[in-house]
């Protein structure tokens, strides 16, 4: 069955458009709810944000944790306000 969503919306029929985090966030906007979806995914950025301060050389490996903090965090708060009430 089709949802009648734009095309990136997460369902159980489509779990994987076109992104990875999808899924991720997919499975915890459902459970959660919008409003913890998108206050922790501004704490994880937050955290990455916060966590770059201490990164002293920027082409040294330690770079790719704080910036999968913002990633991971901007993902959720990007996708969690578009999801529909169901």
């Amino acid at each position: 069955m089709r949802s009648c969503c734009p095309g990136w919306y997460i369902d159980r029929s489509d779990r994987c458009r076109n992104s990875r985090l999808h899924p991720f966030w997919g499975y915890f906007i459902q459970r959660y709810g919008r409003m913890v979806a998108i206050a922790c995914g501004l704490f994880l950025s937050g955290v990455g944000f916060v966590s770059m301060a201490f990164v002293v050389n920027p082409y040294d490996w330690g770079i790719y944790i704080p910036a999968f903090f913002m990633a991971v965090g901007q993902a959720g708060t990007l996708i969690a306000p578009q999801v529909p009430d169901h």
